[in-house]
C-alpha cells in the first residue's frame, strides 16, 4: 500500500466516523426530547388520579397506553379505586401503616 492509498483510506474512515457521529448525536437528541415526554405524561396523569382519590373521589378513570412499570402501577391504582368504590367505609377509617 503506497502513501496515497493510505491517505485515501484514512480520509474514508474519517468520513465514516463523522457520519456515524452525526447520526448518533441526532439519535441522542431525539431520545432526550421524546422519551421523557412518554414517561412523564403517564406519571402526571397517574398523580392527578391519585390526588382525586385522596380527596375521596374514587370515580376516576384514565387511559392506559403501552406497557411497562408505569402502566402496571396505573392498573394497580385503578384496581384499588375500584375496590374502594365498592367499600367506601374502608377509606375513611384510621390509617394503618403497611407492614
Amino acid at each position: 500500500m503506497n502513501h496515497r492509498e493510505a491517505r485515501q483510506l484514512i480520509h474514508r474512515a474519517e468520513w465514516a466516523l463523522s457520519i456515524v457521529s452525526v447520526v448518533t448525536l441526532l439519535f441522542s437528541v431525539w431520545v432526550s426530547l421524546i422519551l421523557p415526554g412518554q414517561v412523564a405524561k403517564p406519571l402526571v396523569s397517574l398523580k392527578e388520579a391519585v390526588d382525586h382519590a385522596a380527596t375521596g373521589n374514587f370515580e376516576i378513570d384514565f387511559k392506559l397506553h403501552g406497557g411497562g412499570e408505569v402502566v402496571e402501577l396505573a392498573k394497580s391504582v385503578q384496581n384499588l379505586t375500584a375496590l374502594l368504590r365498592g367499600k367506601p367505609e374502608r377509606c375513611h377509617g384510621a390509617r394503618k401503616p403497611i407492614e
